[in-house]
Order: structure tokens, then sequence, then C-alpha cells
């Protein structure tokens, strides 16, 4: 979801509207980030890739968008092939699970390594590493500063509930001053949870999905968090990063922050513990500098306009 949003930043910037097609909570998201028009400018359906999907469709071929971008895990081979009888569709994705550009114009996969899961480009432009890193406008023009407060983000909707066991940890190790991110998807529980592990740690203090995430990234110490868009967002900044893993989409990006020295990999939530996280602390670095180009959005949507001949007047 936000790295779709970051690439609709990029297309609004060049001039040329957006609108989508998700679930109430997708839209909710566009919305407060002023991504969307009037009414005619979204679709909002539960599950639109699913149960949902043939309506999903039918909106999209009343309203023909010269450009389908799809961000979703749920997004098969015919599913695509039925978006591309409406408008030429362009992927934004990570695992390549299936030849996923057999069913494309287009793929963005701003992974490090992802030019070596085998993409092929005779159908199919490719926009592939961290170049394309698709972050938000914020991201853009952004400079890095040495603040005295680590940060610690685990995601926006944390189903694994790491944050709460994170704080009692920093709490029980005695660590420096932390603010701890409680992303806008975290359930109720995990919320209440944090509050009462966070009560009586004068080191930590819990932020509700912060509206000035990107300057407090840019303000930190060193960032902890999941090997997802976050962490690109700290390399672009050249902040120190310790990551670690919640899901499995998330593993070959922390190898690979590890294996090339761009920060420490802990590994999947669950194989670590709290003395690996102190070391992870004592042993942070700057990483080296033009890993990640905060721009890639912007870089991206220029791209697409120009492999596709699109119209700035009209829509994606």
């Amino acid at each position: 979801m936000v790295r779709s949003a970051a690439l609709a930043q990029g297309f609004l910037r060049l001039g040329v509207p957006v609108g989508l097609v998700g679930n109430p909570g997708a839209v909710e998201f566009f919305s407060h980030q002023g991504l969307l028009g009037g009414p005619g400018s979204f679709f909002s359906i539960e599950d639109p890739f699913g149960g949902g999907f043939e309506d999903a469709l039918s909106f999209l071929r009343s309203s023909t968008p010269l450009l389908c971008v799809v961000d979703s895990y749920q997004a098969g081979e015919a599913l695509l092939d039925e978006l591309g009888s409406v408008s030429p569709v362009v992927v934004i994705d990570d695992l390549r699970s299936y030849s996923v550009e057999l069913h494309c114009r287009g793929v963005i996969n701003y992974s490090l390594g992802a030019d070596g899961l085998g993409y092929s480009s005779d159908r199919c432009g490719l926009m592939l590493g961290p170049g394309y890193a698709l972050l938000r406008e914020p991201f853009w023009g952004l400079k890095s500063a040495c603040g005295a407060r680590y940060l610690v983000v685990a995601g926006a909707a944390d189903p694994l509930g790491v944050t709460p066991q994170l704080v009692r940890w920093w709490n029980g190790l005695g660590l420096p001053a932390v603010d701890v991110v409680i992303g806008p998807m975290a359930d109720m529980s995990t919320r209440r949870e944090a509050e009462e592990a966070a009560r009586g740690a004068p080191s930590v203090r819990l932020l509700f999905s912060p509206v000035d995430l990107p300057s407090r990234i840019a303000g930190s110490r060193g960032v902890i968090c999941t090997s997802s868009v976050t962490a690109y967002e700290a390399l672009g900044l050249r902040k120190p990063v310790v990551v670690f893993q919640v899901a499995d989409n998330q593993l070959a990006t922390g190898e690979a922050i590890g294996r090339m020295g761009l920060g420490i990999n802990l590994g999947p939530w669950g194989s670590w513990g709290s003395e690996d996280l102190r070391r992870a602390l004592d042993a942070m670095f700057v990483p080296p500098a033009d890993v990640v180009n905060p721009r890639g959005a912007l870089r991206a949507a220029t791209e697409l306009l120009e492999t596709f001949r699109l119209n700035p007047c009209h829509g994606i």
C-alpha cells in the first residue's frame, strides 16, 4: 500500500491524475495522503482480487485507465491477464513467485538482488533494484541528521505482536532512548499490550502512526525495523539499520542487507532474543552512500510515462 502510494505521488508530481481500486483500508490511506480526487476517482470494495474482482473489473472498464498498476500478492496469472484486456498492466513485485513478467507489460521490483530473480525482458519492461525504490514523497528531498533516540518500526499491522516484546526487552536491558512506532493497522490488543509494557519504562516513547515518521527516521540515531519499505527508507537516508523479518517476502531483503554490508540482519522473528538485539545495537554502523535512490518513485513514474507514451492529461 505504501509503495503504490509512493508511485502515485510520482505520477501526480508529473501532472498525471491517479485513481484507485482497493479495499476500504487502502482507499482511506490514499485519501489521507491526498492522492484521490472526487468520488469517481476510486472504487472501494472488499477483496478486490477475490470475490469483488468482477465488480472491480467493471469499474476499470468504465473508467478506461491508460495504465493499471497492480500491487497485491493475491493477483495471479489469470487475474493479470483479465486486467490486461482493459489496459497495459504494471506489477509491483518482490518475490517473483511465478513468471509475473509473462502476464504484464512492466514490473517494478526495487528489492536488493531483484536482478537475480530471473525476470525475462522479452515481453516486459523491467525496473529492478533500489534505484527504483518506491519511497514516499517526503523522502525525496529529506536530509539526514544525527539524533539521540533510536526508532523501532515493526510494520503497519504487526500481526505477530512484535512491538510489545521489543518494548519489554528494551526496558529490561536498560537500553538508550527509543521511539517505538505502532502502525495504523495494528489491532487494539497489540496497542494495549505495548502501552502496558511501556509503563515504567523511562527510555521508551510510544508513537501511534505518526504523520511525521519520515522526519523521525531522518533524525533518529538508528532504525530497528522489518526488512520492508522502512528499511529502504532508512538506507536511503544512510541511517544505521538493524532488520528482522515477519513475513517470507522480507527474508531475501534481510539477507541481502547483511550480506552486502548495509546493516545488521537479525533474521526471522522468533529466531533471536534480547541479547542478540543488544549486540546488534552495539555493532550498528552507517551504511554506504547511494545504495537506495530516495526519488525512485519519481524515476519509475517518469520512465512509465515515456515507455507507454502516456498523455499526462489522462489518468492511471
